[in-house]
């Protein structure tokens, strides 16, 4: 018997969108950091939504940008337990393609990749970074 049926789960999804060496990530503002601080396009998934469509709508608003055939990264799964209390959270990544050139909004902006793999910035999710580096190949030295 499955002791997890009973936890609340929670979802997330992210869009990874690379222009070349870049990737699109929204700047975190107002955190006080030594480094430039970012996430990813993404956001917590309504109740009864698909996470795929969620990833989608997500770069849309927080980037001004449409992006299209949405392919699975990868699926995360832990229990955060945090009060006395557990939580199912669920992370999908998505890799999107760019439906035209970008005229980006808000705080979307393009950072090249070596900046997260030299630890001059911080990007969010945690293991986002990995995820990326896993499908290109490259890695953090």
């Amino acid at each position: 018997m499955s002791t997890t049926a009973n936890i609340p789960t929670t979802e997330y999804a992210y869009a990874v969108v690379r222009r070349g060496g870049e990737l699109l990530v929204i700047r975190r503002q107002g955190d006080g950091a030594p480094i430039p601080q970012f996430h990813l396009p993404g956001g917590r998934v309504d109740f009864g939504e698909h996470a795929e469509a969620e990833a989608r709508r997500f770069v849309l608003e927080q980037t001004g940008i449409d992006v299209t055939n949405l392919s699975l990264l990868a699926r995360g799964d832990e229990v955060m337990k945090s009060l006395g209390t557990s939580s199912d959270r669920v992370t999908w990544f998505f890799e999107c393609e760019l439906t035209d050139p970008p005229a980006l909004t808000g705080d979307a902006e393009w950072q090249p990749l070596e900046a997260f793999r030299d630890d001059d910035a911080l990007l969010f999710p945690d293991e986002a970074l990995a995820l990326i580096d896993s499908r290109t190949g490259e890695t953090k030295e």
